[in-house]
């Protein structure tokens, strides 16, 4: 089985970099450059009718797959099973709701608003447990996005998010944030995450309204990502204690209208060593 080394590149380099600079922005604004011009593909790319994954479950392998359908270029639903499945609601072309069942019933609420077409709320309701992810959302002068999120456990809140977003090329290229817990003063933690582009296109990019969908950080990009790396630095008394870095890796294959219709996924997301394995390949048919 294929698998990567954790690379030393000059992204790397600059991570613990990126967290003292974000430690700077909680004082200080910042500046930086417009994104640069999109240019458009030629390729046809159309939609994919048929998504599947295989992952590792446990000491076996799990297959998932779904069948897509559109009411033109607007997703309806993502059938899984006669138990899973998932349905969007839109408003104009903007999507606004995804209802997740499991086990034929809804067990996840995603709702999100929208202010002059720009995502400002998202919320994710468990509907099981009562548990919600709730982001806030703010679109900056120089193009970068602010965000709080704020995780209730057991109804009550239990830890925040507060970080900025970085675009080039409508790609997602920076999340840098401040992890703290409601329950303790403290601790807290610095989280750098820096993603990689190839020029090949999202297999997403045609769903309408699919890119406003910032929660979905890494696949609402123009392009594909190609590695996805995050750096965490944690404190207490305001003492550096410890830090990690996540890796992921990816690897694709294209039809020849250059679509894409196979991504392999790498990481270390399972034991945080060194090497990056196979955790996850995701198909597409068109």
């Amino acid at each position: 089985m294929r698998s990567f080394v954790l690379r030393n590149s000059p992204v790397l380099r600059f991570l613990p970099a990126l967290c003292l600079l974000f430690v700077l922005m909680l004082s200080f604004s910042s500046c930086k450059d417009e994104n640069e011009a999109i240019v458009a593909d030629p390729n046809l790319l159309g939609l994919p009718k048929v998504m599947s994954e295989l992952y590792q479950d446990g000491n076996q392998v799990g297959d998932l797959n779904g069948k897509v359908t559109y009411n033109g270029s607007k997703i309806t639903e993502i059938f899984y099973n006669s138990t899973q499945k998932k349905v969007f609601t839109y408003t104009g072309d903007l999507i606004t709701k995804i209802e997740h069942y499991q086990a034929g019933t809804i067990r996840f609420t995603h709702t999100y608003r929208y202010t002059d077409g720009k995502l400002v709320e998202y919320t994710n309701n468990d509907q099981l447990t009562g548990n919600r992810d709730h982001i806030t959302y703010t679109h900056q002068s120089d193009g970068t996005i602010a965000y709080e999120q704020v995780y209730s456990f057991n109804g009550r809140d239990d830890w925040k998010k507060t970080g900025e977003l970085t675009f080039v090329n409508q790609n997602v290229t920076e999340d840098v944030a401040l992890f703290t817990f409601f329950n303790v003063s403290d601790e807290y933690n610095i989280i750098a995450n820096v993603l990689e582009y190839d020029d090949k296109p999202n297999p997403f990019r045609n769903i309408t309204g699919y890119n406003a969908l910032l929660n979905l950080k890494g696949t609402i990009g123009t392009h594909n990502i190609t590695s996805d790396y995050t750096y965490t630095s944690s404190f207490k008394n305001g003492v550096q204690y410890a830090e990690s870095l996540m890796g992921k890796e990816y690897e694709f294959a294209y039809d020849k209208e250059g679509r894409t219709t196979q991504i392999d996924r790498y990481s270390n997301e399972k034991d945080g060593g060194e090497i990056l394995y196979l955790d996850r390949i995701f198909k597409f048919q068109y």
